[in-house]
């Protein structure tokens, strides 16, 4: 009897490690991509919809529950992060230093498939550094503006076919590379210094 019941309490405890095990996997894949590109200088958003209005709106945009909440009770829409921008900065340094950065940092979006909007305004950015943007898969909206950027970065920007929004607002673009763009990103909404409107 004695042998049965520590049989059946350690199934128990043993189940109870898996099922744990698995849940702080699960919460795992979104928290970690997070800290680590908070860590490298990102900071991540949970409410994109004043940029972009035309993107669903969290059901509850302010609510960040703990990280024992997610565990227990799982990721709710509103946990997952939409968008991430420059907060330190990094990205103002050398070409090699600025792709780098970038790459480092496609390594952790990629693992994020709800960051569509990353925001890489007001840095260093050149074409030569622009190269591993085209690695964010999940990249859909991307702003630009007042960067060095202009028409020798053409090449590079063209090779972002997943963007459906490139907003490159105070570069040095000439309104030649401009429309240059727009013939070769037909399916991206490119806003620029030389829109009409």
């Amino acid at each position: 009897m004695f042998r049965f019941r520590l049989r059946t309490f350690l199934i128990a405890i043993t189940v109870f490690c898996l099922l744990l095990g698995w849940r702080v996997a699960a919460v795992e894949s979104v928290e970690r991509p997070v800290r680590e590109l908070e860590r490298l200088g990102w900071q991540v958003s949970y409410d994109d919809v004043d940029l972009f209005p035309e993107l669903p709106v969290p059901m509850y945009p302010d609510r960040r529950r703990s990280y024992w909440q997610k565990m227990l009770m799982g990721h709710q829409e509103y946990d997952f992060p939409d968008s991430a921008w420059i907060g330190k900065r990094p990205g103002n340094g050398t070409n090699d230093e600025v792709g780098q950065f970038l790459q480092q940092s496609c390594i952790w979006f990629n693992r994020l498939p709800t960051i569509t909007v990353v925001d890489f305004s007001d840095t260093q950015l050149t074409k030569k550094s622009i190269e591993p943007l085209a690695d964010c898969e999940h990249l859909r909206h991307l702003l630009l503006s007042r960067t060095n950027l202009d028409d020798s970065a053409i090449d590079g920007l063209a090779q972002l076919t997943q963007l459906d929004t490139l907003i490159l607002w105070e570069t040095n673009l000439t309104a030649e590379g401009a429309a240059e763009l727009e013939r070769r990103l037909p399916n991206c909404e490119i806003d620029h210094d030389f829109n009409d409107d």
